[in-house]
Order: C-alpha cells, then sequence, then structure tokens
C-alpha cells in the first residue's frame, strides 16, 4: 500500500527485500485506511532500522498515536473513533514521517544474524495475525447510503488488533536491538580493568602523512576455534605497535585502539591484502571492507596518494569511517562507559562497525584485552604515554 504526499521520492531497498503489505477491508471508512498504511510504514521502518543495525531508534506508532490522544490505554484500549477519524490528517502526516525516516536508513549497513533471523520469524508470525484480522472483517450493505461500510464493532476489532501488533513487533525489536550488547556486557563484565586514560570527546585531525612502504605480507587467514586471544604474530609486532600509536594520534583512547586491533586481528591478522573472494565477500584489507565500503577504501586511497594496501590508508580511513558513514558506531565506543574498556570497545566495534553475526565476537574482545595489557607493557618501557 503506498503513501503518498506531494513530494516525489525514491524506491528505498528494504532488509533482505523484506516488504509489507496490509489490506484495508472493503468498507473500509478513510481513517481507518490511514491508520492500516502508518502501521504498514512503522512496521516497514522498523524492520529496516533492525537489518541495519540500528532497530534500537525504531519508533513505536502507538507512542506515535497516544501523543496525538488518540491511545488512552497503552494495552489495548483507545479514544474514540470519532477521534480518529477527525485526526486523520495528523495520522497521514505520522506516515509520511515513518516514510521520511525509512528513506534515511543506512542500506549498506544491511546485515543478517541468527538474532535478526529470530526476529524476523517472529514479526512474519504477528504480520499473519493482522492479515488474518484484516481479511475476517466483512462489509454490511447500508441501505440509506447504499454503500458497504464495516460495522463500528469491526472498526474497533481492528483497530484493537493493529495496536496489540504493533506493540508486540516493537517489542521484538527491541529485545533484539539490545541482544548483542547484553551479550558483550556478560563477556566482558569479568574482563581485567584498564587504566583510565585522557578524554577524547572527539576525534581531532588525522595524522595522514607518511604513506609509503612495503604492506604485510598476504596468505591464509584461518579460522580461529579457540577463546582464549590469539597471538600477535612476532614478525607483525613492530607494525601492531605503529597501528595502536597511529590509532592513539588519530584521536582514540588506548582503549579504543585496542579494541580496534582485537577486531582486526580476527579480521586479517593485521595483513592489509588479506583477500576474501568467497561468493557474497570479495572483502579487502585490515577490516576486510566490501561493495561500497571498499570502494570509499580506493577512493580514500587515490585521493591521499597512497596504496590501497598501505598500513597508514587503511587506519586512517578506519579514521574517516568514524566521522563520517559509522559516526553512529563511534558514539558507541566513545561513551563514557565504554572508551576506556578494550573488551567492551571490541565488542560494540564488532556490533556497530563490523556488523559481523557475532559468532566471533568473545576472540575479538579477549584479542583486545591481550593487546591493550602487552601494548601498556610496550609502552612502559618505551615511555610512550597511554
Amino acid at each position: 500500500m503506498a503513501i503518498t504526499d506531494s513530494k516525489p521520492t525514491e524506491a528505498v531497498a528494504h532488509f533482505s527485500g523484506w516488504s509489507i503489505d496490509l489490506k484495508p477491508p472493503n468498507g473500509s471508512p478513510g481513517w481507518l485506511v490511514s491508520v492500516i498504511e502508518a502501521t504498514e510504514q512503522s512496521i516497514q521502518t522498523s524492520v529496516d532500522l533492525l537489518g541495519s543495525g540500528a532497530g534500537s531508534q525504531a519508533q513505536n506508532l502507538v507512542d506515535m498515536f497516544e501523543k496525538e490522544g488518540l491511545v488512552t490505554d497503552s494495552e489495548n484500549g483507545s479514544a474514540m473513533v470519532s477521534d480518529y477519524a477527525s485526526s486523520q490528517g495528523k495520522i497521514d502526516g505520522i506516515a509520511v514521517e515513518l516514510r521520511q525516516q525509512n528513506e534515511d536508513v543506512d542500506t549498506s549497513a544491511y546485515a543478517t544474524s541468527t538474532a535478526t533471523s529470530t526476529a524476523m520469524s517472529e514479526i512474519d508470525g504477528e504480520v499473519v495475525k493482522l492479515e488474518e484480522a484484516l481479511s475476517a472483517e466483512k462489509p454490511y450493505f447500508d441501505e440509506d447510503t447504499k454503500e458497504y461500510l464495516l460495522s463500528t464493532a469491526a472498526e474497533l476489532r481492528l483497530l484493537t488488533a493493529l495496536l496489540g501488533g504493533l506493540d508486540a513487533i516493537h517489542s521484538i525489536i527491541q529485545d533484539t536491538s539490545n541482544e548483542a550488547e547484553k551479550e558483550a556486557e556478560r563477556i566482558t563484565s569479568s574482563s581485567p580493568s584498564y587504566p583510565s586514560s585522557p578524554s577524547y570527546p572527539a576525534l581531532p585531525a588525522m595524522n595522514t602523512g607518511g604513506y609509503g612502504g612495503s604492506a604485510p605480507s598476504g596468505g591464509d587467514m584461518g579460522g580461529y576455534s579457540a577463546m582464549n586471544a590469539a597471538m600477535i604474530p612476532e614478525g607483525q609486532r613492530p607494525r601492531v605497535e605503529e597501528m595502536y600509536q597511529r590509532l592513539i594520534d588519530n584521536g582514540f583512547t588506548p582503549a579504543q585502539a585496542a579494541g580496534i586491533l582485537g577486531n582486526i586481528q580476527a579480521e586479517s591478522n593485521f595483513k592489509t591484502d588479506a583477500w576474501n573472494d568467497a561468493p557474497g565477500e570479495k572483502s579487502l584489507g585490515l577490516i576486510q571492507w566490501r561493495a561500497d565500503r571498499l570502494e570509499g577504501l580506493k577512493d580514500f586511497a587515490a585521493a591521499q596518494g597512497g596504496s590501497i594496501t598501505d598500513w597508514r590508508i587503511q587506519i586512517d580511513y578506519i579514521s574517516h569511517e568514524m566521522r563520517n558513514g559509522e559516526s553512529r558506531a563511534f558514539q558507541h565506543i566513545n561513551h563514557e562507559d565504554v572508551r576506556n574498556d578494550p573488551g567492551r570497545v571490541a565488542a560494540l566495534f564488532d556490533e556497530k562497525y563490523e556488523r559481523s553475526d557475532g559468532t566471533a565476537r568473545p576472540k575479538r574482545i579477549a584479542n583486545a584485552i591481550s593487546i591493550a595489557n602487552s601494548m601498556s607493557t610496550t609502552s612502559a618501557g618505551n615511555n610512550i604515554a597511554v
């Protein structure tokens, strides 16, 4: 069902191609059609936000209706039908607002995980219930108006079903969005504490000098099965120390630098030319950039006059993304309760920046804590302040 306003818009690429089409029963009054359209748009926007890793930003349409005085009981009650009829313009405006939010979803961040797959199955079940409720109501023929109309009782049943379905789907999305963060907190709850470090409220200008030199050699990345941290290859250690210092020079705290490097170790074992040629991947580098983000790395390297496999280019591109398209990820790892804890940084960097399926997250956390401890020791020996 299309919701339109005076301004044409481009089609939105929906998460996993999922879309919803709720059909109003014959005889539905205009206000009910508007409520169904708003419900449809609310669910679609929420699903797309979930798929992009921003499910916590999904708005509950029931709450939006409540602000307009259309819902007096958040469980299943509502204002009078006449109130909805007189507020049809407001309802249409809410639908347009939700559609505009949908157009702003970061579609490049879409990623499927076990948690989102489970949530989508539950959402599908709720949508089926709504479709059944809508198809069950039949109009009657009104002799006075000579029109087919829904009874007031039918309208109220549908309104109750729509509000209940919206509440249920919103709860599914919020619970799923919180799941990864709760998992990370459980994992890091017993992690060693990390010394407090200087505050960086925002990333300053990057140090983009000194490009050139050879990249670490490629080869098989291998998989991780053990829960303990992987060892830094001896030949790579000086380079890892340079990466750590460059991240700090670019404005990250020592804990943030260690958390990022823990993820790099899991992704590429610090090899800037690591290439994953698997179907659907085609990813390169320290962070295994792919698709639009890999093209962004190429453009960044060209602008800096350096090689795409230069470790400095790739470290600086992480900083560049954190200032721009991935600024939301930076906000998460820069939270005051996170920024000085390498384990929590690693977990949130994986969830918000890498957006992996989470299966290797414990490994990334262990790597980060090991690197933090190692770099603290090295820095103390080299007189580097951390």
